[in-house]
């Protein structure tokens, strides 16, 4: 039986992307990874956005980024932790 395009998105996140980014000081909560500075303000975020046109023979998903520059903006984090 072929696997959902769900549950192989997830086998890919879990056995190949998360090690790799952990391995760069990224957390992960969901499909989002976020590296942090030393005083807890996240510094890049990466989140991988299933795809819409995926089925069970291809996966489809996109990459989205952001930097954050401290202070530049004043914006609250409670909702990363």
């Amino acid at each position: 039986m072929t696997q959902s395009y769900t549950t192989r998105l997830n086998a890919i996140l879990r056995n190949s992307v998360t090690p790799l980014v952990a391995s760069e000081g990224f957390t992960h909560g969901g499909n989002i990874y976020t590296r942090y500075l030393d005083n807890h303000q996240p510094i890049w975020m990466v989140e991988v956005q299933r795809g819409r046109w995926s089925n069970n023979e291809k996966v489809d998903f996109t990459l989205n980024c952001g930097v954050l520059i401290p202070g530049l903006i004043p914006v609250s984090y409670t909702h990363l932790r």
